[in-house]
């Protein structure tokens, strides 16, 4: 059988076939039957430009137009290789700035993980937080707030040893920085309002003394202490340290001792003052107030037998005068003038002394001042 072309079929002699003249003119009429006239491409091409072809979308086929760009977002364009090609190498590079960014701060990463790997890391990293500034922060240190990384501080270390404040007249300031160890405060127990002037305020401290004021002290016995072996000095009356003090009785004052069998003791009244360890310092020993009593058995009471009225105490000028009877009349009363320092005068006051050698359960010391007047002390 001959061989025919592909496309219109025209027979091919094979090479033992003899060609006649009407069998070429078969194939040149089929040849012009299928050859289009320059008319008939003209038409065909007026009639594909007239064809009216859509626009593809996301759900429909159509035209579509290309784009090489990698940062659109519209959705009717196409990418070309090249698009594609510079966000592949733009995902590549990304990748390798995220591997490179999680080993700087200490987490191991690679660019051969999944993007879900290193994104599962970063969302691991505890990012910074915090407001402080650097004058917040010691100087030379680093440190990281919301805002920023790697922040030098510029807060000073004043100290690290133990910072003591003494109050005084001016306002002392000590400048901003870090004070790496204890800082104390010096307290004042006389810092109280008895202590201070009425009107003037010490801190938080209101003042009550008013140098006029008479403080009374009502008529009866008052128990002291129970003696002890060693000397041991008891505050009587608190006095002003600056002013005149004025004790005065319209009757009289004087010191009981009460002892048990087979003890003894010595009382005596005093102007003292206290030390810097708040132990009693005597300044003057009173006239007429010291005695001494014992007993061998039972129990047993004594009196001194001299009596105190019209005491003046001058601290300023180191000045005391008062007046000294025998008598519970107040008949025979005799002045009595005493001079003593007047530095160091803390805690001015009237103390007892009581001591024994033999001390007893029964052993008492009250201070007694007539029943029917009143002792008082006046501020001047």
């Amino acid at each position: 059988m001959p061989i025919e072309t592909n496309r219109l079929k025209l027979p091919l002699p094979l090479g033992n076939e003899s060609v006649s003249r009407v069998g070429i003119n078969n194939i040149f009429e089929k040849i012009d039957e299928g050859v289009a006239t320059r008319e008939e491409v003209e038409e065909l091409r007026q009639s594909v430009s007239e064809m009216d072809i859509p626009d593809a979308s996301l759900t429909e086929k159509g035209k579509v137009q290309l784009s090489s760009k990698t940062n659109g977002n519209r959705e009717d364009v196409a990418a070309t290789e090249k698009a594609v090609g510079l966000a592949f190498q733009a995902g590549v590079e990304r990748k390798a700035e995220v591997v490179a960014a999680l080993n700087s701060i200490g987490v191991s990463a690679s660019t051969s993980e999944s993007w879900d790997s290193l994104i599962n890391k970063l969302a691991g990293v505890v990012r910074a937080k915090g407001n402080a500034d650097p004058s917040d922060v010691r100087a030379g240190k680093s440190f990281s707030n919301s805002n920023q990384v790697d922040i030098v501080g510029t807060l000073l270390e004043q100290t690290t040893d133990t910072l003591t404040i003494t109050p005084g007249v001016n306002t002392k300031t000590n400048p901003p920085g870090i004070y790496g160890g204890d800082i104390i405060v010096a307290g004042e127990p006389n810092l109280v309002p008895g202590n201070i002037v009425k009107g003037v305020k010490i801190f938080d401290v209101e003042g009550t003394y008013n140098p006029t004021d008479v403080i009374q002290w009502g008529a009866g016995n008052k128990l002291i202490q129970g003696a002890t072996r060693t000397e041991t000095f008891y505050q009587v009356y608190p006095l002003s340290e600056t002013g005149i003090n004025i004790l005065y009785s319209t009757d009289y004052l004087e010191l009981t001792g009460a002892v048990g069998g087979g003890s003894n003791l010595q009382s005596y009244l005093h102007l003292a003052y206290q030390k810097s360890n708040n132990v009693w310092q005597s300044l003057v020993v009173l006239d007429g107030t010291g005695f001494s009593v014992s007993n061998s058995g039972g129990t047993g009471t004594a009196n001194y037998v001299q009596y105190i009225n019209a005491l003046v105490i001058d601290p300023q000028n180191g000045y005391m005068t008062y007046q000294r009877s025998t008598s519970k009349t107040l008949s025979n009363f005799s002045p009595v003038v005493k001079n003593f320092p007047t530095t160091n005068l803390k805690n001015l006051s009237i103390v007892m002394s009581i001591s024994t050698t033999v001390p007893h359960a029964n052993t008492l010391m009250k201070l007694y001042q007539s029943g029917i007047t009143t002792l008082s002390r006046v501020f001047t």
